[in-house]
């Protein structure tokens, strides 16, 4: 079925608990005000939301907080599904009210891996998945991107770490003191020597070399 659309609505971007998921273990709801918030305002106590116009579906989930280099198995798991350690999100709907809602609009449900009728794969038709966060504070929230030196980046990311802070903390910190005090908040110049009365001055004495007009004096080194 050509033109399926299912869209994440995230509820949260962190994990349930401070230190990273490592192990099978029961998930419990972080932003639970969010999430009746999010049901309330779609009309889905359970968390899931088809559209059958606009052939979308959409369901509710947490950010399990998997970091970064860290293996993931499953895109996202239903409630009661004991790993979210290796998964990116855990849905508030059941998977079974997911695919519900999937026939709702019209898409057949897919086959799970069969390995008797020799199917190792999930088998079922193509959809289109995106993410898009959820909360009081997402729609504030913009994303920016530039270029640093390679170098620069893990130094700084080392002291922020020293700090206990993030690089983008930093990066806001530095913003909101930017836009209160209008100025830089620290003073910012160029080397002395690439200014533009010396690099003349410099100029001046190799052209008198060159045409004989100055004299060079050996001299000893001056010691520190």
């Amino acid at each position: 079925m050509k033109g399926a659309m299912f869209t994440l609505a995230l509820a949260a971007c962190a994990a349930a608990c401070g230190e990273p998921l490592k192990s099978p273990m029961e998930w419990t709801p972080v932003q639970t005000n969010e999430i009746a918030r999010w049901k309330a305002e779609n009309s889905a106590p359970k968390g899931v939301a088809a559209d059958k116009a606009a052939r979308t579906v959409r369901f509710l989930a947490e950010a399990t907080g998997i970091g970064a280099g860290e293996t993931v198995e499953f895109f996202a798991i239903g409630p009661l599904s004991d790993r979210a350690y290796e998964a990116m999100f855990v849905t508030v709907a059941s998977p079974a009210d997911i695919a519900a809602a999937c026939e709702e609009i019209g898409l057949p449900r897919g086959k799970g891996v069969d390995p008797v009728a020799a199917r190792f794969w999930p088998l079922g038709e193509k959809v289109t998945m995106s993410v898009k966060a959820w909360g009081k504070d997402a729609a504030s929230q913009a994303m920016i991107n530039f270029r640093m030196d390679e170098e620069l980046k893990k130094n700084m990311e080392k002291i922020c770490q020293d700090m206990g802070m993030s690089m983008t903390t930093a990066f806001t910190i530095f913003a909101k003191k930017v836009t209160k005090e209008r100025r830089i908040p620290f003073e910012v110049s160029a080397d002395p020597f690439y200014s533009e009365s010396n690099m003349k001055h410099l100029e001046t004495v190799i052209s008198n070399i060159e045409n004989g007009r100055a004299t060079l004096v050996e001299h000893d080194l001056i010691e520190e």
